[in-house]
């Protein structure tokens, strides 16, 4: 065999090894963007559906089918949301309760309200009722038949006003 022949096959060789190595490379990488793409995309997905958790919508389920720690996760995460969901369902339950509560003690309130201003205004005596500045609130028609004003005249001024003079000192 002279030396160019046996070049010839070890150039062969070296061509085919060379072959082999770009298409293991080439299966790598393609090997290596499948295998990344079943880890980002649950990754992806649990993001989603975090940023939507997020955001206050209780209502998308989360993909819990992984089995491996991404699939822990999102579980985790479907456990939360559902327990958020039944926390929220709660609160407007009880909210809706408080609400009617308030209602109910708002009607008995005006109510009550509405006794006390009638007796108030039926009452023959003069009922007054004045502020920590002793300026008059209320002055029933009792007070104005006794003083001779209306309760829109007195409304707004000082009771001493009203008080005769010799008796001021004992109401200041």
């Amino acid at each position: 065999i002279d030396e160019a022949e046996a070049l010839a096959s070890i150039g062969e060789l070296g061509r085919k090894l060379a072959l082999t190595a770009v298409l293991l490379v080439l299966f790598a990488f393609a090997a290596a963007m499948v295998f990344s793409r079943t880890i980002t995309r649950p990754v992806a997905r649990l993001s989603e559906s975090s940023r939507a958790l997020a955001n206050g919508n209780l209502e998308t389920e989360i993909n819990t089918t992984g089995i491996d720690e991404i699939g822990d996760l999102a579980r985790d995460f479907e456990n939360m949301r559902l327990a958020l969901k039944k926390m929220v369902k709660e609160l407007e339950e009880a909210n809706a309760g408080l609400e009617q509560r308030v209602a109910e003690r708002t009607a008995e309130l005006e109510s009550s309200e509405q006794k006390i201003k009638a007796i108030i205004e039926s009452a023959a005596e003069a009922i007054l009722v004045v502020d920590e500045n002793m300026e008059i609130l209320l002055w029933n028609p009792g007070a104005a038949q006794m003083f001779g004003y209306t309760a829109e005249e007195a409304r707004g001024r000082s009771i001493m006003e009203f008080v005769p003079e010799a008796y001021r000192a004992g109401h200041a």
